[in-house]
């Protein structure tokens, strides 16, 4: 029964609304499990306009937010060349097997980039038109000097030696174009030296301010639902207490909006 799901639907399309107009949502399906009405939002667009499309998305569905409840019910799948089955599995697991809107979602955008150099590449087409970056993905540091075409064979000496080169930083570079109208908002995790490490990379990347926890701290960092962050720019630090990472993640975007009004 679409018509339970309408008016969301109708919001969401209102979000895929780029500048120019366009928009970016030309197939909707629609289902049901176990009462539940469901929703997969098809775009066609490149990367950047998905990437543009589910931020906005994201931005009137917070928590406390008019529409909050739609991104329990609606996932956005880009379809792009060859990825029918992807496609496919996706409306598999959403509908049938009644996974969570969030677990797909997370999928399906895993595998938007395959490597850091698309990441790097729209990172810098899309802060170009941005008024904030918040850099919270995990990029690797390094990459393999060389890649082997085939299966490297177990050596007599058991031993193997990998060279790695470092990757291109994606937040130091988004710092050096970074306009005195735009903010960028980085992320430290740190094992040592927290505060020292932390104010240096603040410093480097040219950021407005760093998020910083540490894996010190029980209940902190991965594999755990709740962190213990501190906030710290140019004119100090505010240190929070330990929360779910939902909380975490809603003092950020309070902090980032304080610095936004003032």
């Amino acid at each position: 029964n679409k018509n339970e799901i309408a008016n969301q639907i109708i919001r969401y399309k209102d979000a895929f609304k780029l500048p120019k107009g366009t928009i970016l949502c030309p197939y909707i399906i629609y289902g049901s499990f176990q009462q539940m009405q469901k929703a997969i939002i098809l775009t066609w667009g490149d990367k950047e306009a998905y990437i543009t499309a589910k931020a906005l998305y994201y931005v009137i569905s917070e928590p406390d937010n008019e529409y909050e409840g739609t991104r329990n019910e609606i996932i956005a799948c880009n379809v792009a060349d060859n990825c029918l089955d992807i496609t496919n599995q996706a409306i598999e697991r959403f509908f049938w097997q009644n996974e969570k809107a969030g677990i797909v979602q997370r999928s399906l955008d895993a595998k938007l980039f395959t490597n850091y150099q698309e990441m790097y590449e729209a990172a810098q087409t899309c802060f170009a038109t941005s008024d904030v970056g918040i850099l919270c993905a995990a990029v690797a540091d390094f990459r393999p000097e060389t890649v082997a075409g085939k299966k490297i064979k177990r050596e007599k000496e058991e031993e193997l030696t990998l060279h790695l080169q470092a990757t291109q930083d994606i937040a130091a570079s988004l710092g050096k174009i970074k306009e005195d109208n735009q903010l960028l908002v980085g992320f430290a995790l740190e094992t040592n030296n927290e505060q020292q490490n932390a104010e240096g990379k603040l410093e480097r990347k040219n950021f407005d301010f760093i998020v910083l926890n540490s894996l010190n701290d029980a209940g902190a960092g991965f594999r755990h639902d709740t962190n213990k962050i501190s906030i710290i720019d140019r004119k100090g630090r505010e240190d929070y207490p330990l929360k779910p990472k939902q909380e975490v993640a809603q003092d950020i975007i309070d902090h980032l909006v304080s610095v936004l009004t003032h």
